[in-house]
């Protein structure tokens, strides 16, 4: 079963409950480093948390939103949308396998049925605001230098493959924006593209355009941040990473705001457009340091550490309160 509301099980999950081995324990009180990237405002207080069991109002909000795989087949979660309006799922019944999307409560609609139930996996997807286009990724393989296809979707009729690659790269994470598809792929030598193209030709009938390249450079797979696309790269020198980002309505580069530009060597961002969440290390910490959950919010002067631990020694058991 997968639930429709995994995003905010997840949520829950990491402010109720851990292992015991995967958490710290107790530690001081944690400042960011003073930097350029970022300077909480305040030190934030962070113990350890330990698992607890979820109120039962919790336990009935997350059964409502539930999703059943059919019988006989099972269910891997690939993708969820915002406010759980969309769920992209694997499904599997021993003899076939396919994409799909759920939309509310009613039944998966097939996106594709991979032509190798074994090794073709599905890996990433995006659905568009209004639910129509659905760009979606498979990786034709077990490991993840496999080849991969990109397809696209109508939901009333209609799918086409945007792009196929052998090269290694970024996996293919798709958005979906103002009726074109996004993604980064692989061109030889450790560097990626970024391109574009329409969900559909424009014109009835016509031959798809080529994908358009937006642009070029050692980088990670893009993510949609607002009206911005914005994504991980290396400086020219490969010492460092940024984000760099384009604009959704003239697909040119784009500024980023406040301090998210000066950011330097962060790890794991994401952005809904307004707020900014990225993953950093304490300096002084020795062996890459504590890493510190990092938030910053259109209107406040810097960045906030909002969670920060090392790992707990092996075989430690002690718990605490949750973050403050």
């Amino acid at each position: 079963m997968v639930p429709a509301l995994l995003g905010s099980a997840l949520l829950v999950l990491a402010g109720l409950g851990c292992s015991p081995a995967d958490r710290s324990g107790p530690t001081q009180p944690t400042a960011a480093p003073a930097s350029s990237a970022s300077a909480p405002s305040r030190p934030t207080h962070v113990r350890a948390a330990c698992e607890a069991p979820l109120p039962e109002s919790w336990r009935a909000a997350l059964a409502a939103g539930e999703f059943r795989a059919p019988r006989g087949q099972r269910a891997v979660l690939t993708e969820i949308g915002p406010r759980a309006r969309w769920t992209v799922v694997q499904l599997s019944d021993g003899q076939s396998r396919r994409a799909a999307v759920v939309e509310d409560a009613e039944a998966p609609r097939t996106l594709l049925t991979f032509a190798d139930p074994v090794e073709h996996q599905l890996l990433a997807a995006d659905v568009s605001a209004d639910g129509r286009w659905t760009a979606f990724a498979v990786l034709e393989g077990r490991t993840l230098d496999s080849p991969w296809s990109l397809y696209v979707q109508d939901a009333e009729g209609g799918m086409r493959r945007l792009a196929r690659s052998a090269l290694p790269g970024p996996l293919p994470h798709p958005v979906v924006r103002d009726g074109a598809v996004f993604w980064a792929q692989g061109t030889g030598r450790g560097r990626a593209t970024i391109f574009t193209s329409p969900v559909r030709p424009p014109g009835s009938g016509d031959t798809a355009p080529a994908p358009r390249a937006l642009h070029s450079g050692v980088i990670e797979a893009p993510f949609a941040a607002g009206g911005l696309l914005a994504w991980r790269e290396a400086s020219a020198d490969g010492r460092s990473t940024k984000l760099s980002a384009l604009s959704f309505a003239t697909l040119r580069p784009a500024g980023l705001p406040g301090p998210v530009a000066a950011l330097r060597d962060l790890r794991s961002p994401a952005s809904d457009g307004t707020t900014w969440a990225w993953v950093e290390d304490d300096e002084d910490g020795g062996d890459g340091g504590d890493p510190r959950l990092v938030v910053w919010r259109q209107g406040q002067p810097s960045p906030v550490t909002r969670l920060s631990g090392a790992p707990r020694p092996r075989g430690s058991t002690s718990c605490g309160s949750a973050v403050n």
